[in-house]
């Protein structure tokens, strides 16, 4: 069995140094790991990650864009689930501190 992932940006959490994350824009998901890299966990996601970011203080917050469609995800719980925050968003640039979370 073959597994192909395409994995664009490895992320290290700022507020923990035991959280790493991969987004894997080839299987629509987010591959997380909770001790320091020793076991990984893929999350399938509704959309393509092409970016993601950690939120500077919350450590299990993520922030996700899917540039094809245009759209900002939030997951609570480190990629486990998203939620659709904004449609046709076209920047690549955004700051948690700009949504009521």
């Amino acid at each position: 069995m073959v597994c192909l992932l395409l994995l664009h940006i490895f992320f290290k959490s700022p507020s923990n140094n035991k959280l790493f994350m991969l987004n894997d824009r080839l299987n629509n998901a987010v591959i997380t790991s909770e001790d320091e890299g020793k076991t990984w966990t893929a999350h399938t996601t509704s959309f393509t990650p092409s970016s993601i970011s950690h939120h500077p203080t919350i450590q299990l917050m993520l922030l996700a864009y899917d540039q094809k469609h245009l759209s900002l995800y939030l997951s609570k719980d480190f990629g486990k689930s998203f939620k659709k925050l904004l449609s046709g968003f076209k920047s690549n640039r955004f700051l948690l501190e700009d949504f009521k979370l």
